[in-house]
C-alpha cells in the first residue's frame, strides 16, 4: 500500500466502464487531496487520451481554468440581474 504525504495531491487516469449507459469504456482523471484532517477525491470524465495529456496537466491547466471561467460568468450574470 502507497503512504500519502501529508498535504499532497495525487493524479492517476484510469479507464472505466458502466454496465448499460456509457457505449464503451472512458478515460477517467482522479485528483487525490490529502492532508491531515481529510481525504478529498474529485472525478472527471474525458476523452482526451493520456499520451495527449497527462492526469495532472489536464486536471491543472484544462479542468481548472474551465470551471474557473464558468463561475466568472456565473458572478458576472448575477450582477447585470441585480
Amino acid at each position: 500500500m502507497t503512504a500519502f504525504v501529508n498535504n499532497s495531491v495525487w493524479y492517476c487516469s484510469l479507464d472505466y466502464e458502466t454496465l448499460d449507459s456509457w457505449s464503451r469504456s472512458r478515460r477517467v482523471v482522479a485528483k487525490v487531496d490529502y492532508s491531515n484532517e481529510e481525504v478529498n477525491y474529485r472525478f472527471l470524465v474525458t476523452s482526451l487520451p493520456i499520451k495527449q495529456i497527462p492526469p495532472g496537466r489536464l486536471y491543472t491547466q484544462k479542468y481548472c481554468p474551465r470551471g474557473n471561467a464558468g463561475k466568472l460568468s456565473q458572478t458576472t450574470k448575477i450582477r447585470f440581474t441585480k
